[in-house]
């Protein structure tokens, strides 16, 4: 998933508390681990409310889900995706 959002290295996010650390020495990968959840967010969101918007028979839970199994698809063969 690092790979794909650009991020060059990424700590482990089960023991990692980007808020936390954001006042500590990882204060730089905080900030980054922070910045690439927005954006995973936002184009969640914003991909989501495009998708309901199309069709009424598409709820936002099956439009998320639809989401974030093509940035899983992605993120299995190595792509990337840009955010701007």
């Amino acid at each position: 998933m690092a790979d794909l959002l650009g991020i060059t290295s990424l700590p482990d996010l089960k023991a990692f508390d980007p808020v936390n650390e954001s006042s500590g020495s990882n204060a730089s990968q905080a900030a980054e681990v922070m910045k690439a959840a927005v954006m995973v967010q936002n184009m969640v969101s914003q991909m989501s409310a495009m998708l309901t918007g199309a069709s009424s028979s598409v709820s936002s839970t099956a439009a998320a889900s639809a989401v974030f199994s093509a940035l899983a698809a992605k993120a299995a063969v190595g792509a990337t995706v840009s955010f701007i």
